[in-house]
């Protein structure tokens, strides 16, 4: 999945899609070219239960308060809607337990043999699109179950 927990809470609190590219949005407005520093705040900005707690864990790496600040104007800018530091993470990493679980039982029903790795799972490349359509299919089935306008956006990462 493609920023799923940052797309999991627009959709499910909000009903909102975040487009295709909600992490370069986040770049574009705070003015870096860093994805995965975006990516490392906006998960622990969901996941922490407080600001000072997030910009805590972001310290201990040495990435800064600036930054963080930057980082954080740029998300609210971006998604004015997204309440951080509710620890809404453990909501998102149940929810994509519960997705991939269901790929990996349909899997079983077709002899794919599927592993799930982190928000992903691996599979043959001969069944790259099954898995691709599976995916999907969990993500709308359990992850917005109520929403109507989300929808789920899946990388391919191939050897």
């Amino acid at each position: 999945f493609s920023a799923n927990h940052l797309r999991l809470a627009m959709s499910v609190l909000h009903d909102e899609d975040i487009g295709d590219t909600p992490y370069e949005d986040i770049m574009e407005i705070a003015q870096l070219r860093d994805r995965s520093l975006v990516k490392t705040f906006v998960t622990r900005a969901l996941g922490a239960d407080s600001r000072t707690a997030a910009n805590s864990g972001w310290n201990k790496e040495k990435l800064g308060a600036r930054l963080f600040e930057q980082i954080e104007l740029a998300v609210m800018k971006r998604f004015p809607k997204l309440k951080l530091y509710d620890a809404w993470g453990i909501q998102a990493q149940n929810l994509e337990g519960a997705m991939l679980r269901h790929v990996m039982l349909q899997g079983i029903e077709k002899d794919i043999v599927c592993l799930p790795v982190h928000d992903a799972i691996a599979v043959p490349q001969q069944h790259e699109k099954w898995a691709v359509d599976a995916m999907l299919e969990a993500w709308e089935r359990i992850g917005v179950r109520n929403a109507s306008s989300a929808r789920a956006r899946v990388k391919v990462d191939r050897p």
